[in-house]
């Protein structure tokens, strides 16, 4: 049934995979750049969730044996089931090898303790009172140095500016480094090749670990000085668990919020009316925000490696077998929302799973809406007759998806 996982009694040959032809030469997990972009994307997970098992088996770069998990129900059957479907396992081949252990890859009980020493600074409330004022203030400034030009491509202008101006401030990394430490924590992850990664992670090492021991001895009012002093059950993070999770931090808190909004902006200014509505009715905002992540989540997909013989859907999966756990594809899922590859304004949206599900669910999720929620206010507010020239530009990447730009014109005021 689909949804119910179970172990396997019998041994599979993970090698024993046939891969439909629309599907061979994709490899969903890396296909991460523009020049390799998949322009049926969506068609080609929707029509896998919509008809057979939802499951499709792949080969991944690396010659893995892999398959893609479509429906919601089986996609969080396997978040919840993290004993067999392992972020630890995933972690140790894909990131361990370039930027060590992070709480990316931590399970059970390990997990638990190490997102409680984190968790405070991210919770909703807690925003509200120390991020949310500045957000504005951020948006402005960077809007600023381009407002007079009547014309901009946000990805590059403004959505990427804009989350790495947050998470160094929320850090207290200075100004003139943000641009270096988030293209090293980019590199550990998309880096397009060994030597890259290593070189990255090097370099962001030594600069944070330099950044967190003057925290230690001088505490200022930011997130690493407050990660320096936090203790839960008598434990203190120690300096490699904070540079971790600052390696993690930077390409989840950038990367994702860049994709996120450049994407909202395309639906936006892609829908007629939609602009003229969300200036005039403020509360349909975050419906606008909610109805962007599941439209075209920044995380198309997650990845998880099997530690037994499994099934999910009814389809026989082997140790050792990478899943692709396909946001993108479930967000769209008929079952759940009405014409659900249309973005539609002020769309109630229920369940959806951008954001993961289970015990990995993301950390900065609160943080990501309000960002977004406030770049599209001062986007709209400070650019009169705001347009895209051309068009929509295309969409790029599996794991990571966004739109390659947003080119875009406005009235001088």
């Amino acid at each position: 049934m689909s949804g119910v996982i179970e172990q396997s009694k019998t041994q599979n040959d993970a090698q024993a995979i046939t891969v439909a032809k629309d599907l061979e030469d994709i490899d969903f997990l890396f296909t991460v750049t523009e020049e390799t972009e998949l322009k049926n994307y969506h068609q080609l997970i929707g029509k896998i969730r919509d008809e057979g098992t939802g499951v499709a088996p792949v080969w991944l770069k690396r010659g893995w044996p892999g398959y893609l998990v479509t429906r919601p129900a089986d996609i969080e059957a396997c978040y919840k089931d993290w004993e067999i479907f392992s972020s630890e396992l995933s972690h140790d081949a894909l990131t361990a090898p370039f930027m060590g252990k992070s709480m990316a890859g931590m399970e059970g009980r390990n997990h638990i303790d190490f997102r409680k020493l984190v968790n405070s600074p991210f919770k909703k409330k807690n925003l509200e009172k120390t991020i949310r004022p500045q957000l504005r203030q951020v948006a402005d400034t960077i809007i600023d140095e381009f407002a007079s030009n009547g014309s901009a491509e946000l990805m590059t202008e403004f959505c990427k500016k804009y989350p790495m101006a947050v998470i160094g401030s929320i850090l207290g990394i200075p100004t003139e480094n943000w641009e270096e430490i988030s293209g090293w924590a980019r590199d550990i992850f998309l880096g397009t090749s060994r030597e890259s990664r290593v070189s990255a992670a090097n370099s962001f090492s030594d600069y944070v670990l330099e950044v967190i021991q003057q925290r230690r001895e001088v505490p200022q009012d930011d997130l690493i000085s407050q990660l320096c002093t936090t203790e839960i059950d008598n434990r203190k993070l120690t300096d490699f668990e904070i540079k971790q999770f600052m390696m993690l931090l930077f390409p989840a808190g950038v990367d994702t919020t860049w994709m996120s909004i450049g994407t909202m902006m395309t639906a936006i200014l892609s829908t007629p009316g939609a602009k003229e509505r969300l200036l005039l009715e403020p509360d349909i905002r975050d419906l606008a925000v909610q109805e962007t992540l599941r439209w075209d989540s920044p995380i198309g997909l997650l990845p998880r490696i099997i530690r037994h013989d499994t099934t999910v859907g009814g389809v026989k999966m082997a140790a050792g077998s990478t899943v692709c756990l396909v946001h993108s594809a479930a967000n769209r899922d008929p079952k759940l929302y009405e014409n659900p590859e249309q973005w539609i304004v002020d769309r109630p949206v229920g369940r959806m799973l951008s954001f993961a599900f289970g015990p990995h669910q993301c950390l900065g999720q609160h943080l990501a809406r309000m960002e977004m929620r406030v770049a599209l206010e001062a986007l709209l507010e400070r650019l009169p007759n705001l347009s895209l020239i051309d068009g929509p530009s295309a969409f790029w990447g599996t794991a990571v998806r966004g739109p390659s730009a947003v080119n875009v014109s406005f009235d001088v005021s």
